[in-house]
């Protein structure tokens, strides 16, 4: 019998682009806009009341294709996300 070798998965590690916060009736709200170097793909945690509600990964840029042609088109996609979160306008 082989035995099984097992290896712990790398961490990906991610850059912090940014951090939102809401206000009024939604000032439990937070997002972070982070991007990872290595997939070259920008991801938003959403959170309320300090739980993560969800990851955001956002891998298209306008054109719809996987490939980000234009990294500043993805950061915006990623910044428009986490502030739509915070502002309330995305449950």
């Amino acid at each position: 019998m082989i035995d099984a070798i097992y290896e712990e998965p790398k961490r990906i590690e991610s850059k912090l682009i940014s951090e939102h916060w809401g206000s009024d009736i939604w000032q439990n709200r937070r997002a972070r806009v982070l991007f990872n170097e290595s997939s070259r793909m920008f991801s938003v945690e959403l959170f309320d009341a300090q739980k993560k509600v969800r990851t955001v990964i956002r891998e298209k840029d306008l054109t719809g294709t996987y490939e980000i042609k234009n990294i500043r088109i993805a950061e915006e996609l990623a910044e428009q996300a986490a502030e739509n979160w915070c502002l309330g306008y995305e449950s």
